[in-house]
C-alpha cells in the first residue's frame, strides 16, 4: 500500500533516531566528518582487505572494542549487511542455530545464507528455548557440531527486550554460543549508553558475538561485531560483507567514533531517552482498552487492534493522527506475502506478523510533546 502521507509540521515518530544524533548532527560530530572528507575525500574506492581500510576505520574498530570492553571488533560497511555476514559466517551445515521466533529481517536474512539446522522459538520465551537445546542434546548423542543462539536485545518487530540475564544463564547450561543483535539498543541503553549488556548488569564477555549498527543511535554508516579476538579474524576472510563491500566512507567512519568518545564521557541523550521512553510508556497504558493493545519495553512501541480490520482500521488512525490539528506521524507497518517474515512464518507454520502502529521516542521529545501525541493517538481511535 502507498505509505501514510504526514505534513512536513508533524511530530514525526517514525524514524529510528533514538538520540537524534543524526537528524541534528553534534557539532564536534560534523567537525571530525569534516575534517575526515578533506582529508581522505569522499570514497574509499575498496573493500576493507583491498586499500579500503585507513587509520580511521582502525580507530572505529579500537573505540567499539573499548566501549563495551570486549577484545576486538571489526567494521561492516552497510548496517543491514553486518548480522546476514556474521551468521552465515560461523554456522556451518554441521551446527544448529536456534533464533527467537521474533527476529527482524537482518536476521532472517543472515539465516538463510547459512546451511546449518534452524529452529525457532517462541518470541522471547526462554523456557522454550531451554527445552529446545535439551531436546537437541538428547535426540543427537553423537552430535559434534555448534550450537547457537541468535537474540535481537531490542525486537524492531514487538518492541520486547529479552531478559538477557535469563538467556546468557540458557547459553552457558548448553555450552551454546550467543549472538546478540544489539543495532537498536547500541548506543542507546544504559547509563551510557553502552546497550542491553549495561542495562541489564551482565558482563559482555558472557556474550560472544554482539552485533551493532553505527546507523541508529550512533551518526554513521555500517555496523559491527564485537568479541574475541579469533571472532573477529575469523571474519576477515569470511564475513561477507567485510569482504565485498567497499569500506564506508571515513567521514562516516569518523563521526561514529566522535560520537563514541561522546557517550564514553557521559553524553546526556542516554538518560535523556529513557525518561521519555518511561513517560510515553505510561502514557499508552491509557490507550489499552477497547480491543487496542500496546507493547513495548523500551523507547520503540506498536499499536495493535483485535477487530477483524485491523489492517484497514489501524490505517485509518495513521491517517487521522497526520491530519489531526497536532499531526502525528506514526509508522503504518503491514506485510505483503512475498516479505520475508512472511514466508518464514509460513514454513514454521506459525502465523504470520500482524500489522500495526509502530513509534518510536528520541531523546529530544519533551513531555508536552509526548502527552499531545498519545492524546492525538486517542483521538484518533476514538474516532472510529
Amino acid at each position: 500500500q502507498a505509505p501514510v502521507q504526514v505534513p512536513a509540521n508533524a511530530l514525526d515518530l517514525r524514524k529510528i533516531d533514538p538520540l537524534q544524533w543524526c537528524v541534528k548532527p553534534a557539532p564536534a560530530h560534523l567537525a571530525a566528518a569534516q575534517h575526515a572528507l578533506l582529508k581522505f575525500g569522499c570514497g574509499t574506492c575498496g573493500p576493507r582487505g583491498f586499500f579500503g581500510t585507513t587509520d580511521v576505520h582502525l580507530a572505529l574498530e579500537k573505540s567499539v572494542a573499548e566501549f563495551l570492553g570486549m577484545e576486538q571488533s571489526i567494521v561492516y560497511s552497510h548496517g543491514v549487511a553486518t548480522i546476514s555476514s556474521v551468521i552465515p559466517a560461523f554456522a556451518s551445515p554441521q551446527d544448529a542455530v536456534f533464533v527467537d521466533a521474533g527476529v527482524a529481517f537482518g536476521v532472517l536474512h543472515g539465516l538463510s545464507l547459512c546451511k546449518a539446522s534452524i529452529t525457532y522459538y517462541d518470541h522471547t520465551d526462554l523456557t522454550k528455548l531451554d527445552a529446545a537445546l535439551a531436546a537437541h542434546a538428547a535426540n543427537n548423542p553423537t552430535f559434534d557440531g555448534r550450537r547457537f543462539v541468535v537474540s535481537e536485545a531490542l525486537f524492531l518487530n514487538s518492541g520486547a527486550l529479552v531478559d538477557l540475564p535469563r538467556l546468557v544463564e540458557v547459553k552457558k547450561r548448553h555450552g551454546a554460543v550467543l549472538i546478540l543483535e544489539e543495532s537498536l539498543t547500541f548506543g542507546c541503553l544504559g547509563a551510557t549508553g553502552r546497550g542491553l549488556t549495561e542495562q541489564a548488569g551482565v558482563k559482555t564477555e558472557d556474550v560472544d558475538m554482539i552485533v551493532g549498527s553505527l546507523e541508529y543511535a550512533i551518526p554513521g554508516i555500517g555496523g559491527f561485531c564485537a568479541g574475541r579476538a579469533s571472532i573477529v579474524r575469523h571474519q576477515r576472510l569470511y564475513g561477507a560483507g567485510y569482504c565485498f563491500s567497499a569500506a564506508s566512507p571515513t567521514y562516516s567512519v569518523a563521526s561514529a567514533v566522535a560520537a563514541l568518545k561522546d557517550l564514553a564521557q557521559g553524553a546526556e541523550q542516554p538518560r535523556k531517552l529513557a525518561e521519555v521512553a518511561g513517560q510515553m510508556k505510561k502514557e499508552l497504558a491509557a490507550l489499552q482498552a477497547d480491543g487496542i493493545d500496546v507493547t513495548g519495553d523500551s523507547y520503540i512501541f506498536h499499536i495493535t487492534s483485535a477487530r477483524d480490520d485491523e489492517q484497514a482500521f489501524l490505517r485509518r488512525v495513521a491517517e487521522r493522527a497526520a491530519a489531526s490539528p497536532s499531526p502525528l506521524g506514526v509508522q503504518f507497518v503491514t506485510y505483503s506475502p512475498l516479505d520475508t517474515r512472511v514466508r518464514a512464518a509460513k514454513r514454521r507454520q506459525q502465523p504470520g506478523p500482524r500489522p500495526s502502529l509502530r513509534l518510536v521516542c528520541h531523546a529530544g521529545l519533551d513531555a508536552r510533546q509526548v502527552q499531545e501525541a498519545v492524546e492525538t493517538l486517542r483521538v484518533a481511535v476514538a474516532s472510529e
